[in-house]
């Protein structure tokens, strides 16, 4: 019973990056350069956004990430492009 009970604390903390807090996707600076946003607080919420939604296993990939940041940014009326 013990041996199990610690297997499955190992496997919880080995999967929790992986799950919880999975690398990300896209930086900062992937978001600017491919939305042509200007930096400011829309890129970290933007960041956040695509963590959590990587983290609930709606985004796996880095072109699913940049789909999804296109979308969030439509969302907001795009009013927050330079310009």
């Amino acid at each position: 019973m013990v041996e199990t009970v610690g297997l499955l604390w190992q496997a919880y903390y080995r999967r929790r990056s992986q799950v919880v807090s999975p690398p990300p996707l896209l930086s900062g600076h992937d978001l600017i350069a491919a939305l042509g946003l200007s930096p400011g607080p829309l890129i970290g919420e933007l960041l956040t956004r695509l963590r959590e939604e990587q983290a609930a296993g709606q985004v796996r990939t880095r072109q699913e990430a940049l789909a999804c940041a296109r979308r969030m940014v439509a969302e907001l009326g795009g009013d927050m492009r330079p310009g």
